[in-house]
Formats: structure tokens, C-alpha cells, sequence
């Protein structure tokens, strides 16, 4: 286990995430939903995205943590930022980018609050390329871990893999996205 708690050489140890941050949108009707029509109910906002949330429950905890991402200059990137301040997230090593809309994710579930149906506009993540995070290198291999998102690219992952030296940990996010993973895993120490 890492502990945080003592400096390391007379300077704070942090942690880096890599990956995305999203304006999600949630719309949960009333009741039992009816296709095709228009159905009474709540619609929400909240700052999401898997990179995001790993970034803010460590922030939580007290860990300084640095996301590394791309994001709008737009009102929902406004307001990403906004939202990772006030939770401690730190942004110096993450890019506002006026060429593109910010993350978001939109979803409708039903009354209970199962998802029916979604839509990620998660475009701008593809900006965080290798050339991206060699800029950032030094920065991220002088953290005491770093997390991975598998929404990022396989040959961003692949590129991480190869250039990274800090422990790395990922968030499968899920079973299709998880392969990812694959450039990066030792497989000889699995099968054995």
C-alpha cells in the first residue's frame, strides 16, 4: 500500500489519472416509460466520466490527484472545471481545447432507475494521444501510482505501456473495453 501520509525527497507524492471527464446527463421518467413519446419526469446533471470519478474519490480521500484529460472550452467544460476544483482535483496537466465539445454522456432509464438506452459524445477523448501525455511524461512517471481509464485508446494505452514507469492500476470499465488492457498486460505472469 502507498502511503501518502509522509513526502517523498521534500516533495508531496501524488497520484495521476489518466483518462475521461464527462457532463453526464440523466433522464428518469415517472413512471413505466411509453416509446416514442414524451415522458414526465427528471432530467440531471452531474460531472462524471470514469477518469473523473477515480480522480475525485481519491481527492475525497485526501490523496493529491491529478487528472490528466481533455476537455471544452464550452459551458459543460466550464463547469467540469469548476466541479474538479471545488472536489481538490488538480487540472495543470490537463488541456482546455476550444476545437471541441466536452465530453457527455446522456442516458434514460426506467422508473426504477435501470438505463435503457445511451448516448456518449465522448469525440474529444481521442486527444489524449501519446504525443499528448509525452509532453506530460516526466510529470506522470514522477507519480507514486497511475490510474488508466479503458476508454482510452488501445494504442494510447499501448504508448503508456511502453513509457510509463510509475505502477500502473486501470479501471476496466467494461468487458469490451477491458481488452484495452491487452498492449500493456504482462500475459507470461498470468499464465504461469
Amino acid at each position: 500500500m502507498v502511503d501518502f501520509s509522509e513526502p517523498s525527497c521534500d516533495t508531496e507524492r501524488y497520484v495521476v489519472v489518466i483518462g475521461g471527464m464527462n457532463m453526464d446527463i440523466c433522464g428518469r421518467p415517472n413512471t413505466a416509460i411509453v416509446d416514442r413519446d414524451s415522458n414526465p419526469g427528471k432530467v440531471s446533471l452531474s460531472v462524471g466520466g470514469v477518469g473523473q470519478n477515480m480522480a475525485q474519490s481519491l481527492a475525497h480521500l485526501g490523496v493529491p490527484t491529478y487528472l490528466v484529460t481533455v476537455y471544452g472550452n464550452d459551458a459543460n467544460g466550464r463547469v467540469m472545471e469548476r466541479n474538479c476544483q471545488e472536489n481538490g482535483i488538480h487540472l495543470e496537466y490537463s488541456k482546455r481545447l476550444d476545437d471541441f465539445r466536452s465530453s457527455t454522456y446522456m442516458f434514460i432509464t426506467d422508473e426504477t432507475g435501470d438505463m435503457l438506452v445511451a448516448v456518449n459524445d465522448m469525440d474529444i477523448c481521442e486527444q489524449i494521444t501519446p504525443s499528448f501525455l509525452k509532453a506530460r511524461l516526466d510529470f506522470i512517471n514522477g507519480a507514486a501510482i497511475c490510474l488508466l481509464d479503458a476508454n482510452l485508446a488501445p494504442e494510447t494505452m499501448e504508448w503508456i505501456g511502453d513509457n510509463v514507469t510509475s505502477p500502473l492500476f486501470g479501471d476496466t470499465v467494461s468487458t469490451i473495453k477491458a481488452n484495452h488492457f491487452l498492449p500493456i498486460l504482462n500475459l507470461s505472469l498470468i499464465h504461469n
